[in-house]
């Protein structure tokens, strides 16, 4: 017998030989066919476009596995080889699930995150520990692949977690009402929204814990979630779109030698010039209140979203105002009036 023959009758040959033409021939065709079906969906359907990319690593990895397990079953092996490879082929399997399993995972998670723009400061956290979560169930079963019994160590993990979920009661209460506010979609960041306390602001991030409500500029509350479930809320505007708005008059005097017109004039210019604050500030009224000897009082009328923080408005109406009056020459009313002269 030659030396060809020989080689052609060693089991670890054609093992090898069958394995590398399985390899060959389906991971090309995979490939192949990842590339078609990413140009055909990319611009029709981008979530089944991210499926398509989540699944390339796992099939292609099956694709190796699949052929070893399918040679295992057909090929006749030395005796010597049988244990091994059936404990090989045990342990490949586990972790290869474990690995798709935690893959998919972070990726769909990931996807629901941006998606849902829910718990972007925490998500990484919840994240580490369903993967902590994973990975202990894999070590689970490979232990129990390997003969070790895992029943004590199921007890133990049962009251452990019954002590954590003691201790961390009203932490795990506010996730979960951060869940609910979130994929019940009854509240989410942009709305601008009044609570039971009368609190009143724009919803930044719904938190793990807590609701970040800005009230102004520099003033911002933290509800905590399962607080904010329980309250009454009336909702002003959704997702910056206004539901409401509000009438306020601005109150201001000149003098009696101004001019009317101009002054008229700068104010309605002010109010168009806080368009990004003031809504509909082209419809902004300017009337004569009253007038006498000293000043006259005029009032401007303005539209602002019911949600909008009014004290700045009047701070930058006033602030904008005045500086054209100086530049304009527009006198105020003076601060003091000429005592009377007392008859003798």
């Amino acid at each position: 017998m030659n030396t060809i023959d020989q080689i052609r009758q060693n089991p670890q040959f054609l093992f090898v030989a069958a394995y590398v033409a399985w390899v060959g021939i389906l991971v090309p065709l995979v490939l192949i066919t990842y590339q078609y079906l990413k140009h055909v969906f990319s611009k029709t359907n981008p979530l089944m476009t991210f499926v398509i990319r989540q699944l390339k690593t796992p099939v292609i990895l099956f694709v190796f596995l699949s052929g070893f397990l399918i040679l295992r079953a057909i090929i006749v092996v030395p005796a010597y080889w049988e244990k091994s490879l059936d404990m090989t082929s045990k342990m490949i399997v586990i972790i290869f699930l474990i690995y798709v399993v935690d893959k998919l995972f972070r990726a769909f998670f990931r996807h629901a995150l941006v998606a849902t723009h829910f718990l972007k400061s925490s998500g990484k956290i919840i994240e580490n520990v369903i993967r902590a979560l994973i990975l202990f169930l894999g070590g689970m079963i490979i232990l129990d692949g390997f003969g070790i019994s895992i029943t004590p160590l199921i007890a133990s993990l049962g009251v452990g977690s019954l002590a954590v979920a003691l201790a961390l009661q009203d932490t795990l209460t506010h996730l979960f009402a951060g869940f609910h506010l979130s994929f019940e979609k009854s509240l989410s960041i942009g709305d601008s929204i009044k609570i039971e306390s009368g609190a009143e602001g724009v919803i930044e991030e719904i938190g793990a814990r807590f609701t970040r409500i800005r009230l102004s500029p520099h003033h911002l509350v933290l509800v905590p979630n399962s607080k904010l479930v329980n309250s009454i809320i009336t909702k002003v505007y959704q997702n910056k779109t206004p539901l409401a708005a509000k009438t306020i008059i601005i109150a201001l005097s000149i003098s009696p030698n101004a001019d009317i017109e101009k002054v008229e004039s700068i104010c309605k210019e002010t109010a168009r010039g806080l368009e990004k604050i003031v809504k509909q500030s082209n419809s902004a009224s300017v009337t004569i209140e009253s007038m006498d000897r000293h000043a006259i009082s005029i009032s401007t009328v303005l539209q602002i979203d019911a949600a909008a923080d009014e004290a700045q408005i009047r701070h930058e109406f006033f602030k904008t105002v005045l500086t054209r009056f100086k530049s304009e020459a527009i006198p105020l009313p003076s601060s003091s009036h000429p005592p009377e002269q007392q008859k003798p």
